[in-house]
């Protein structure tokens, strides 16, 4: 079977489910989802054997990364396919194109991407009616909200979950959130936060 690589951001998931659901595609190629924006790397073994290169255009500033140059290290005879991206407000309703919040880990602190966050949400709701509600995220403080909080990046935790946790929630869609930097859709069924900052230290 061939290697088909998919070089994209959260879309990827979607994307990759609905190429499966095609026999004539799952009969040629084993697709290998490899996410962008949080820089994973992409084996080299898996670029020498690529036959289908799928991806969402990354520029030179991403270094190794850069789509210019995954492109140049594919076999000669390998097809390429660049995606577009698709953006959505939704999830990030007070992003601007000024935002100073990156991508890279390294390149900002966890308080100076807190007080970023803060200034802008500040900066977004003067003047207007939206109040915004933040649920408990402490354990001991949750089960009198009667809230379940789950940390976890894996979507396939979202049924068996629910379904374990169904036993003791009247309304499991409402009352578990998940707590995850994934958009993967599958969370989706029930309430997500999707924090700011990885680490969870707490400081």
């Amino acid at each position: 079977m061939s290697i088909c690589i998919l070089h994209a951001n959260c879309q990827g998931g979607p994307l990759t489910r609905l190429l499966r659901l095609s026999p004539a595609f799952s009969r040629r190629w084993d697709i290998l989802h490899i996410t962008n924006y949080d820089r994973s790397p992409v084996p080299s073994d898996a670029l020498e054997h690529c036959s289908l290169f799928l991806y969402q255009h990354l520029g030179p500033q991403w270094g190794d990364l850069a789509s210019e140059n995954l492109l140049s290290r594919l076999p000669r005879n390998a097809v390429s396919l660049c995606l577009p991206n698709l953006f959505f407000m939704g999830y990030w309703p007070f992003w601007t194109s000024d935002s100073s919040i990156v991508w890279d880990a390294e390149a900002i602190t966890p308080v100076a991407a807190l007080e970023d966050c803060a200034e802008t949400l500040t900066a977004n709701l003067t003047g207007s009616g939206i109040r915004l509600a933040l649920g408990p995220s402490v354990p001991s403080v949750a089960q009198y909200a009667s809230r379940v909080f789950v940390t976890t990046e894996r979507a396939n935790d979202v049924l068996s979950v629910t379904d374990a946790i169904t036993e003791v929630l009247p309304d499991p869609a409402t009352q578990l959130v998940f707590v995850t930097t994934s958009h993967d859709t599958r969370f989706d069924a029930s309430g997500v936060i999707r924090p700011l900052l990885g680490d969870s230290s707490g400081e």
